[in-house]
């Protein structure tokens, strides 16, 4: 049988769970015990961080799937920490917990919707990476049909919340968030649900997506809580295996129903993407990549049209009209097109030997005011052994150039 998800409310009646005064009674009978036996580092906590620790390996409800407060405390103890618990002990701390049993959530309530549609930070969320850069998990739970739980105060105040995804004819519950000094977790989202919708079963589960908890579907903990009116004792692990594509642009989730596009390097873009990635030449009207086109006056050039119109600088890079005249400069070892603008600047020097227009490096050497190109510095001089600089080899007598001789 499915459990239906429609959206719908619910009043809350409310929970048994024990109260905070409780709750200290039997945290510090179970930090004795501990302290007992010298269990591991137990001495340098409190009865504070006990009490944490019993919340989130047990829980405060009174009764839950798995049975009542002292059951589940003396199994759990048993088998996480591997202490075992005096039976007249449990007994005890069975009946203080029922002695300070209050009632939980009461006429509170419960809304099922098939939408995220809050602001961050409604539900005690605020900073949540599904409304940061994993933004796309929303449109991702949605489009496998999912939604969310939420629980509001009597007066419709926006209390906590949690996400769910369906399942075959079950419902996983993962990521609650709970406003400031509001003790709810997931596991009471699955219980307020399978008392509404009188599905008796539900446990603590291991999910993934795609075998993966850290991707942009990011679930708390790896951990959730599986709610069905079938018993689901047999469910240890769920992995949601959904395909789903996020533009590489704009980082948007790809609906089903929308075209999916292969970018300038093949990344996938969405249709409004990849259409603002394209774009015509203005000349021959070829369609092309923005990427590979040249902005040209406004306007939108192939590299043929443009080669037709102009030619560009290799020094400062831009575009030039065939009219605008062009010089040979030696750049890199190689004579490259040099714009009038680039020749009168100071970014060249003229060689005194060849008379050719260079690009300065670390590797050419000047000649006192003059400069000389690596090319001319290694056929027509020979290195001063004192500074260095390169000379006319008729000058370089004993090794020295004529400026260190005179020294």
């Amino acid at each position: 049988m499915c459990l239906s998800m429609r959206p719908e409310s619910f009043e809350i009646l409310g929970e048994e769970i024990v109260s905070e005064s409780g709750q200290y009674q039997i945290a510090e009978a179970v930090f004795n015990v501990f302290l007992d036996v010298n269990y591991r580092d137990w001495q340098h906590r409190t009865t504070a961080t006990v009490a944490e620790t019993i919340e989130y390996h047990v829980g405060w409800e009174w009764s839950t799937s798995y049975g009542t407060f002292p059951k589940r405390l003396a199994k759990r103890v048993k088998h996480v920490f591997g202490v075992t618990l005096d039976k007249d002990l449990v007994s005890k701390l069975g009946k203080v917990a029922r002695e300070n049993v209050t009632m939980h959530l009461s006429n509170h309530i419960l809304l099922i919707s098939d939408q995220i549609d809050w602001e961050d930070g409604d539900y005690g969320d605020s900073g949540s990476c599904f409304w940061g850069d994993r933004s796309a998990a929303r449109d991702i739970i949605l489009e496998a049909g999912g939604g969310s739980l939420r629980i509001h105060s009597p007066s419709n105040y926006p209390v906590a919340r949690c996400l769910w995804l369906p399942h075959g004819g079950s419902v996983v519950l993962f990521n609650a968030y709970a406003r400031r000094g509001r003790s709810i977790n997931l596991e009471t989202f699955a219980t307020v649900l399978s008392k509404a919708k009188e599905a008796k079963h539900y446990r603590k589960i291991g999910i993934s997506h795609n075998d993966d908890c850290d991707g942009t579907l990011y679930l708390n903990g790896g951990s959730g809580f599986i709610v069905d009116s079938e018993p689901v004792n047999h469910i240890d692990y769920v992995n949601f295996e959904f395909d789903f594509e996020t533009c590489r642009w704009c980082e948007r989730f790809i609906h089903s129903y929308e075209g999916v596009y292969e970018g300038p390097h093949g990344n996938t873009l969405c249709e409004e993407c990849y259409d603002e990635a394209r774009c015509e030449c203005e000349s021959c009207g070829e369609e092309m990549w923005k990427d590979d086109a040249i902005a040209y006056h406004g306007e939108y050039l192939c590299s043929d049209c443009m080669n037709d119109i102009g030619w560009k600088c290799f020094v400062c890079g831009q575009w030039q009209e065939n009219s605008v005249p062009k010089s040979q400069s030696r750049l890199y070892e190689r004579m490259q097109d040099t714009c009038p603008s680039c020749i009168t600047g100071t970014l060249l020097r003229r060689c005194h030997m060849c008379g050719v227009l260079h690009y300065p490096s670390i590797r050419s050497a000047f000649d006192r005011n003059e400069f000389i190109c690596l090319q001319c510095n290694v056929l027509h001089t020979r290195p001063c052994t004192r500074c260095g600089m390169g000379e006319d080899p008729a000058w370089i007598i004993n090794g020295l150039c004529r400026y260190c001789r005179d020294r």
